[in-house]
């Protein structure tokens, strides 16, 4: 572990520690949480992008370069409003900018990344539920194990995702500068 006083040294030269959680989900086991009436989960239609704006702003050139990738994004809409999106890779190698590499996605391997739920919606199960129908989808369709990542300081996010299966599985220490990591262990 890290000592407080070089954490203290670290952040005094605007250095700082990130922890970044790794967590995976067998597929077994999917157990369907509580749904809002009004909540329903779909793929993002390419063509559709703009609407992620409703919900955190993004860059539409990095969602462009998603959809290029093969990547899929599955939104939650209540009355036709996107109140969440999240994002699902299968294949190549998935960028990780928290240990300044990528992974590659083994066969029957899925990563879901870029969880985000609107503020005016957070707490009220968008994300539970939206990780249920996505995992539900990918086991209907062959996969086996869905990998995830959160920040340690995202409480919201770890608790979504132990809600749903989702089981701890490692943790990366890296060391920050501006936007740059550097991954330590």
């Amino acid at each position: 572990m890290i000592t407080y006083k070089l954490r203290k040294l670290l952040q005094a030269r605007h250095f700082s520690i990130t922890v970044t959680f790794f967590y995976v989900h067998e597929l077994t086991n999917l157990r369907e949480p509580y749904k809002r009436p009004d909540l329903v989960v779909q793929k993002l239609k390419k063509e559709e992008q703009e609407r992620l704006l409703d919900v955190w702003p993004v860059k539409l050139e990095k969602i462009q370069k998603r959809f290029d990738n093969g990547d899929i994004c599955y939104i939650s809409l209540v009355d036709d409003r996107v109140v969440g999106y999240e994002w699902v890779q299968w294949q190549g190698r998935h960028p990780f900018q928290q240990i300044g590499n990528t992974i590659k996605i083994e066969p029957k391997d899925f990563w879901c990344y870029d969880l985000r739920v609107a503020n005016d919606f957070q707490s009220q199960g968008i994300s539970t539920y939206m990780n249920w129908y996505l995992l539900s989808e990918k086991k209907r369709t062959g996969f086996q194990r869905a990998w995830e990542y959160t920040d340690s300081k995202n409480f919201s996010n770890q608790r979504a995702l132990e809600k749903s299966g989702f089981v701890l599985k490692r943790k990366i220490y890296s060391l920050k500068y501006d936007n740059s990591f550097l991954k330590l262990f």
